[in-house]
């Protein structure tokens, strides 16, 4: 009974696929402003925030959320070239992961070199986009 249902499923997924325009150089090309403006935000964020609490998970959660906007032009961009919605929220969800794994990353090492007395010479942050 399951083996019936995936099966459909599978063909469903494939042919939605081949429709899929192709990601490539251009792209990232065209999208390079979108990701340094969505740089800038977190690290602007990021250093504004990060001597406030010692809550790495919710500094992380509360500076990615306030970036989001700046990743509305990649969606714009994305809908423009032809991806469906599915595509473009998994294109959006992997940015927003990657961005809260670097900036949760930075925190750790700031707070790290805080703790252990290091001066004011704080670690670069890790690119996000």
């Amino acid at each position: 009974m399951n083996g019936q249902r995936v099966v459909p499923l599978l063909l469903l997924t494939l042919s939605a696929c081949a429709s899929q325009p192709k990601y490539g150089p251009s792209d990232d090309q065209a999208l390079e402003p979108t990701r340094k403006s969505y740089q800038a935000c977190l690290e602007k964020e990021t250093r504004s925030l990060i001597s406030g609490s010692d809550d790495v998970q919710f500094l992380t959660q509360h500076i990615v959320q306030q970036c989001d906007p700046a990743l509305s032009p990649a969606a714009s961009y994305l809908k423009g070239r032809g991806f469906d919605d599915w595509y473009i929220g998994r294109f959006l969800q992997e940015k927003r992961q990657h961005a809260m794994r670097a900036t949760a990353d930075f925190i750790l090492r700031v707070k790290s070199l805080q703790n252990d007395g290091g001066g004011s010479s704080s670690p670069q942050p890790a690119p996000y986009f």
